[in-house]
């Protein structure tokens, strides 16, 4: 049985786009459209890749005709079913239109916490009156949602997926330009994702500065974009060995993999973050905060180091671990990409959506 698919997020969310896109790929009895969601102040957005995606801009609570816009894409894509993805990061007025919409199956997923002080809250609650089915890509996640008021704790977990080194976002991955100058001796680290405060990215370039007397030839990309990038920007600037330290688009991502020796996540991660997965399975180990979601992806550390989140001092010393060990790296790296392919595999992930689905339908 063929179903037709709506999936419903918010403009600038790569690791959704990538799940959805296995989820077609893996699933391909189904035949899915995407409707990305932004507010007019969000920096960026993205804006439809084919026919089956278009991308709406809403602005607050009542914006009518966003709300009216949205109502009706979502009528004309006559849908068996709609997937919500972390609907608490959706503009207001995109929760009032899916609340007030016809009565097509919902299932909401979050890969991040919900946040019960947000604005959005009361919009939350009141729509989830209307999802069939909850899901969260860990039990972090759930906890979070379930001591919201959102989901039950019969909520089913389904981890985010990665594929292998060979392919980025469920396409076939190209060579990608050389984005920096390296020297051959350069020793390069990165760290992917979003640029927001929470990521504590300001905390590893004071970190990657701290480690210059000890090792000049060390380079940092910070690969990503978002509201804290000026804030980034004006941070590499003020501190002595700014110019070894690199703020790059998504774009840059494939080189760097292929380069890096190893991935950084200096914030505590809400749940299974996409980009570290991507970075594991291309055999890079990581350094990362204690705490979220960083467990799940870690292990018992098999797949690389952890310090104390906010701790810039022991950071660097932990940056200096991994960097002063290369056999150890080595040996973190097969770990992570074993680690990565063999709890993480985006063929069980679309497997698991797929069965959801079919019950629902």
């Amino acid at each position: 049985m063929t179903l037709r698919l709506l999936h419903v997020m918010r403009a600038d969310s790569p690791g959704a786009i990538a799940q959805v896109d296995w989820i077609a790929q893996f699933s391909g009895a189904n035949t899915s459209s995407i409707i990305h969601v932004t507010d007019r102040t969000r920096v960026g957005g993205m804006p439809p890749r084919d026919s089956s995606r278009t991308c709406l801009r809403l602005r607050g609570l009542f914006d009518v005709s966003g709300i009216r816009q949205l109502r009706a894409r979502v009528t004309q894509a006559k849908p068996d079913l709609v997937h919500i993805w972390d609907p608490q990061f959706l503009p207001p007025s995109a929760l009032l239109a899916l609340a007030l919409g016809r009565r097509w199956p919902l299932v909401a997923s979050f890969r991040h916490p919900v946040n019960k002080r947000s604005g959005s809250h009361f919009l939350l609650r009141w729509l989830s009156r209307r999802i069939c089915r909850f899901a969260a890509d860990s039990e972090f996640v759930k906890a979070s949602c379930v001591a919201s008021g959102w989901g039950t704790t019969d909520m089913q977990v389904i981890p985010g997926g990665c594929e292998s080194k060979t392919s980025v976002n469920g396409v076939v991955r190209q060579k990608s330009l050389q984005p920096i100058k390296l020297d051959d001796e350069a020793r390069l680290i990165v760290a992917i994702g979003s640029l927001s405060s929470h990521k504590r990215l300001s905390d590893l370039i004071w970190a990657a500065d701290m480690l210059a007397p000890v090792e000049p030839r060390l380079h940092l990309a910070i690969v990503g974009e978002g509201p804290a990038q000026a804030q980034l920007e004006e941070t590499r600037h003020s501190v002595r060995r700014g110019h070894r330290i690199s703020i790059l688009s998504p774009a840059a991502m494939p080189w760097l993999l292929d380069r890096a020796e190893f991935a950084v996540l200096p914030g505590a991660v809400d749940g299974c973050c996409h980009a570290a997965l991507q970075a594991m399975a291309a055999g890079l180990p990581l350094v990362a905060a204690r705490g979220g979601g960083n467990g799940a992806l870690l292990g018992e550390g098999e797949a690389g180091l952890s310090f104390p989140v906010g701790d810039r001092g022991e950071l660097a010393r932990t940056l200096w671990g991994m960097l002063a060990k290369p056999d150890r790296q080595r040996a973190f790296g097969h770990a992570a990409r074993r680690r990565a392919t063999e709890l993480f595999p985006a063929e069980e992930m679309a497997s698991a959506y797929a069965d959801l689905y079919r019950e629902l339908s």
